[in-house]
This record gives structure tokens, C-alpha cells and sequence, in this order.
């Protein structure tokens, strides 16, 4: 029933992080004192098929990924505070088809999703409705007697990974949920929080059932839907029309991409209706969204503006200040941060799709990768465009 990502995530994301820190940004290097100066350069693309430094653009990058990698398709797109720099798409939608992917094409956001939830919760805190402080005693108290291990862990603990959750064994022990999403989140989460931790509170240990319990704290005190919530209080105000949950698409056509699973030399397409699709819909809050790439960058430009001090956003500029302070491991609240410059980023995978994305405020820039396949031509696809992205 459970197919989630890779435990190694923190250390994949690291290793992108650091690319763009020794390519581009110079980190420890006493030439870095300017950073707005050095990511303008880095993520600006050229004009026509070569810049005057002698890239490639961006779409024949994209194309050249595409067909040096082996993934079924690339949307990429640079953006700054305002939207969409640029953007390219090439491959197809799915393996064995010729349909090609557009820029209007949704992909799976995978764990992207996170930095979505910890944001409604910030505008839910900024509302007085929950608080970062909240405890699980104080969220599930009065349905269940929550374990003492977890009596006192917050809503930012979840949402930081040091809530003391191992996903693994609680992914062996909750086999049987109500088929009500809601219901199962509720049931999951009461299931998990009356019984003894198995990790360490305080410690990072990368949990997905820890944003599940979170999603089940914003619904209890909302009386709605994680899912409604998202759609109500991001995806329309933001106006991100393309985004839903689950993988994208109808079940046998070919209308967006399909994932495909890589546990073979060739890739397989995997049906949007097949059981091995996707993860349960439970499973929500931390990973299921699916967007297309001009969408997904309203919600990155957002946060780009809120971290360069916009008081006029979904979120107040404190509860933006919260969003990207490390609490473990350089983890924050839906983002990895990576100091000087200060960089958001976080990538996703339900091992069908893969995305990434990075963040640097202080240069008004930031990249956002999607491609429909996992695995290690999934990783070198988005390690050719990060590289291309911060070459001067």
C-alpha cells in the first residue's frame, strides 16, 4: 500500500544544494560577499540557441537533456518575484507515444508538496486558528490519551521532521484505514500519536506521517479537507487553476504525462489509474500534488516575494521568517535551507515523477525542474539543468 520516497532525501537534496553552492555561489569563498550580483548572473538564461557566452538556451538545454539522459520529458522554468522568467518543455508524455508534453502539462510535485502544507499552516497561524506551538495533546486530546512521547510535540515539530516518527515502523504497523480520506488521516494519526514514539524527539529524522498528522490537526481545526483547503486558501487565490492531487491525467489516454516506474533498464509507463500510481490519497499533506510548471510558479514566486520582505502576501512576514528557519539538519518547515546566500529548495518524488526546486531571495531567482520518471536518470537530468542554470 505504501510507496513513498527514498529515505536518503536529505542527503539527495544536500548534494543538489551543494552543486549550486560550488557552481555558482562560491560558498566560502571570499568572492561570494555579493550575492544578489552572483545569482543574477547564475540563473539568467541567454537569448536564441546560444547565449553570448556560448550555452545553449534554455530550450535547446532542455531538448539536449531529454535526449542525453533518457527521461520521457523536461519542463523546466526560471523565475523570479514577478513569475515565470523562462521556460521549456521537450519530450513526451508518455514512452512509446509520440504526444509531446507542453508547458500546460501537469507533473507530480511529489514532496514539493510540503512547502505548500507548511504554508497554509503559516496562514492558518497567522489566523490564530492552530500555532506553531500547538501540541498533539492539545490537537487529539480530548478523542484519544496521545503516548507521553508525543504528548508535547508541536505542529512544528511535524512539519520540521523532529517530531520523533519512524515512518518505517509506522508504515508496519497502520495497515487498515477507513476508506474516507479524511477519516484515514484522523485514524492515522490518532493510531500513531497514542502509541510510543519510535524515533527520538527533537532529532531529524525525514518523516512523511509526520505531515500527515499535521494535515489532520488543520482539518480538525478547520472542519475541512486538507484538500478543499488547499483549494480554497492557495490554489485559487494564487491562481493556480492547473493543480489537483494524485497523478495527473485520465486513466488509458494520453492527455498529460504519465509517470513511468524505473526499475528496469527502460523505463515503464505506469497508467494515471493504475494501484501503482501513486501513494495513497491519505498521504496528502505530504506529497500529492500535481501542478502544471506556470502554476507551480506562482506559488515559488510567492514565496520569493515573501522572503524578500513583502508584507502583501498569503502569508505575514513573520510567519515567512518561520517557514525558512532551520529547526534540524538544516531543515525548516517544508524547506531545506542553505546559507549564503540563504537558499529554499526541496525536491519530490513518488518514484514515477521527479521535481525540484530552488530558491535564492536575495537574487530574485529561482529554478523549478519536472520530469515524469524517477531514479537515476530522473537525478541526472535535473543535475544537467542545475548546472546549466549556474554557469555564468
Amino acid at each position: 500500500m505504501w510507496r513513498v520516497p527514498r529515505p536518503d532525501i536529505l542527503a539527495r537534496m544536500k548534494r543538489l544544494l551543494l552543486l549550486v553552492c560550488f557552481v555558482t555561489l562560491g560558498c566560502g569563498d571570499d568572492d561570494a560577499s555579493e550575492p544578489d550580483a552572483a545569482t543574477d548572473g547564475a540563473i539568467d538564461p541567454g537569448d536564441g540557441a546560444t547565449s553570448d557566452a556560448g550555452r545553449p538556451s534554455l530550450a535547446a538545454l532542455v531538448e539536449d537533456v531529454v535526449r542525453d539522459t533518457g527521461v520521457p520529458s523536461l519542463a523546466v522554468a526560471i523565475v523570479d518575484s514577478n513569475g515565470v522568467v523562462e521556460s521549456a518543455a521537450s519530450g513526451v508524455r508518455r514512452l512509446g507515444d509520440p504526444t509531446p508534453v507542453t508547458l500546460d502539462d501537469r507533473y507530480h510535485l511529489g514532496s514539493n508538496t510540503k512547502a505548500m502544507t507548511a504554508t497554509l499552516a503559516a496562514m492558518l497561524v497567522d489566523e490564530d486558528v492552530v500555532a506553531w506551538t500547538t501540541s498533539l495533546t492539545e490537537a487529539f486530546g480530548d478523542e484519544i490519551t496521545v503516548d507521553a512521547g508525543f504528548a508535547e510535540v508541536t505542529l512544528a515539530e511535524l512539519l520540521s521532521h523532529t517530531a520523533g516518527i519512524d515512518d518505517a515502523a509506522v508504515f508496519a504497523r497502520v495497515d487498515e484505514l477507513p476508506d474516507d480520506v479524511v477519516a484515514a488521516r484522523r485514524a492515522g494519526a490518532l493510531a500513531v500519536v497514542s502509541s510510543p514514539p519510535d524515533g527520538t524527539r527533537g532529532s531529524f529524522a525525514y518523516s512523511n506521517v509526520g505531515y500527515v498528522i499535521a494535515g489532520a490537526i488543520l482539518e480538525k481545526r478547520t472542519g475541512a479537507s486538507w484538500e478543499s483547503l488547499m483549494r480554497t486558501r492557495l490554489f485559487t487565490p494564487l491562481g493556480m487553476s492547473s493543480c489537483g492531487f494524485g497523478p495527473p491525467g485520465t486513466s488509458g489516454a494520453v492527455d498529460e504525462p504519465w509517470g513511468h516506474a524505473h526499475e528496469t533498464d527502460a523505463p515503464r509507463p505506469v497508467d494515471p489509474g493504475a494501484d501503482d500510481a501513486d501513494n495513497p490519497p491519505l498521504l496528502g499533506p505530504a506529497g500529492t500534488v500535481h501542478c502544471a510548471i506556470a502554476d507551480w510558479a506562482k506559488f515559488a514566486s510567492m514565496n520569493l516575494r515573501g522572503q524578500r520582505g513583502s508584507a502583501d502576501e498569503l502569508v505575514s512576514p513573520s510567519g515567512f521568517v518561520e517557514l525558512a528557519t532551520p529547526r534540524a539538519n538544516d531543515y525548516a518547515l517544508g524547506w531545506l535551507i542553505l546559507d549564503d546566500p540563504i537558499t529554499l529548495a526541496h525536491d519530490g518524488s513518488n518514484t514515477r515523477f521527479y521535481s525540484v526546486a530552488i530558491l535564492v531571495p536575495s537574487g530574485d531567482r529561482g529554478l523549478l525542474i519536472n520530469t515524469n520518471v524517477g531514479g537515476a536518470r530522473a537525478e541526472a537530468a535535473l543535475e544537467a539543468v542545475i548546472a546549466w542554470s549556474t554557469t555564468p
